[in-house]
């Protein structure tokens, strides 16, 4: 699977890739390319950790997102207007996803399960 879904706030210097498994979980792999420094080579370690937990983060953050069909919340239909990003901090790094939004009352906010 490709990352375009998850959008990273820093550039990467390791390759992520995700596999999603017909059991529902997912296989996280990443390729580091040592060169440098030993410092060099554990920051490249460090970055890829970090990669790995905010894939797996945006993708455990994606299953609360909705296919985009109506939803009742406390006898409230809430329709999805359109898709907009929001930026999540989690303990590896910042990662942006897209949602379907809502309109309730005057404020927009993300539908979720």
């Amino acid at each position: 699977m490709s990352l375009s879904n998850i959008i990273f706030d820093k550039p990467h210097t390791t390759m992520t890739t995700i596999i999603h498994n017909t059991d529902g979980s997912i296989t996280v792999s990443t390729t580091i390319h040592f060169e440098g420094s030993m410092m060099k080579m554990e920051n490249m370690i460090l970055d890829a950790v970090n990669d790995v937990g905010c894939v797996a983060t945006g993708e455990a953050l994606k299953r609360f997102d909705t296919d985009g069909l109506p939803i009742i919340r406390e006898s409230v239909k809430l329709t999805s207007r359109n898709k907009d990003s929001k930026k999540y901090q989690t303990p590896f790094g910042i990662i942006v996803l897209i949602f379907n939004m809502c309109l309730v009352g005057l404020k927009m906010i993300f539908l979720q399960r």
